[in-house]
């Protein structure tokens, strides 16, 4: 049986050239717990210098973690609600 040596093949020279590697970008935005000097959000995930724009997603993560990134970006999102919660719950005017 002869075997089909792919590197030569018209199919492989396709391939080569119209699959590109995808990723989950993780960890582009620092962390101000990660690294206070350098970083871009407060630990509320509040952007520095900019009013009312938070970020919760994977781009917060110091290391992309081990697996699919979908469980711990969810993660990130529900303590983000909970911040936000949280914060507007401590600006309630208290009624009684």
């Amino acid at each position: 049986m002869k075997t089909l040596n792919l590197r030569h093949t018209r199919i492989h020279r396709w391939i080569k050239e119209n699959l590109y590697y995808y990723s989950h970008p993780t960890g582009t935005v620092k962390l101000h717990v990660q690294d206070p000097e350098g970083s871009v959000l407060n630990p509320d995930l509040t952007v520095k210098g900019v009013q009312s724009l938070r970020v919760c997603d994977a781009s917060v993560f110091g290391k992309a973690p081990i697996g699919h990134s979908d469980g711990p970006t969810r993660m990130i999102g529900a303590n983000c609600a909970k911040i936000i919660m949280d914060k507007d719950r401590a600006n309630m005017p208290v009624i009684g």
